[in-house]
């Protein structure tokens, strides 16, 4: 127990390092570009991105009219680029949103080692017309409509 809550103490003073130490010139500009189609009952969505390879993004997809959240996910980054295919069921007939969001500090499976170090813990190193400032830190988002199939 106390060796488990010495290398927990390392390991906070360390990522405390990181976050403090890092100086402002280290800011990293991140892009993301998407787009989505909706076919039958499956949304696909794919796109570009600044991002380090392995860097998860998270996705919210949600009707049109309304903000609640229907079906969430997570993809992860290779060579820039993204895909998610994702089954909607019988949202098919609506336009849907998809809300894309990189952030560092996720609840589960963290984000790779590399990514963590690139934009810092709480994303304080990510900049760009996509971030944003949350009570945990910057993420980046960006949101895009898939229009229902008209039949």
């Amino acid at each position: 127990m106390e060796k488990t809550l010495r290398l927990f103490v390392v390991f906070a003073v360390v990522l405390f390092a990181i976050y403090y130490f890092r100086g402002r010139e280290a800011l990293v500009p991140v892009e993301i570009t998407a787009s989505a189609r909706l076919a039958d009952q499956t949304l696909s969505v794919a796109g570009t991105t600044s991002l380090e390879d392995g860097a998860i993004l998270l996705y919210e997809v949600f009707p049109e009219a309304e903000e609640m959240r229907l079906v969430t996910g997570r993809t992860t980054v290779a060579n820039g680029r993204f895909v998610a295919t994702i089954n909607v069921g019988d949202l098919a007939g609506h336009d849907l949103r998809v809300r894309l969001i990189f952030q560092v500090a996720l609840e589960h499976d963290p984000q790779p080692p590399a990514v963590i170090l690139r934009y810092g813990v709480f994303g304080q190193y990510l900049t760009g017309e996509l971030v944003v400032e949350r009570a945990i830190g910057r993420r980046a988002e960006l949101v895009v409509t898939a229009a229902a199939e008209v039949r």
